[in-house]
């Protein structure tokens, strides 16, 4: 996340990763996650999405609406 000045703010997640689309993803990129992580990488990032996933969609969406709606108050005050 990050911001520059008042009106522009940044955010680079993908807190909408689904099991599907997480298998779609390592397939497509698969040299690089081995790269990055290990052999054991795509099994590791399986394991996680499967442990976390459900928390991070959550805290994902508290996350989103929490930034919508400081945006919503900033505006107001301008």
């Amino acid at each position: 996340v990050f911001r520059i000045g008042r009106n522009a703010i940044g955010l680079q997640c993908h807190m909408e990763l689904t099991g599907n689309n997480l298998g779609r993803w390592i397939q497509e990129d698969l040299d690089y996650v081995v790269s990055a992580i290990g052999q054991n990488g795509p099994d590791k990032l399986r394991q996680d999405s499967e442990r976390f996933g459900a928390s991070i969609k959550q805290q994902g969406g508290r996350l989103i609406r929490n930034i919508l709606q400081e945006l919503s108050l900033s505006t107001r005050k301008n």
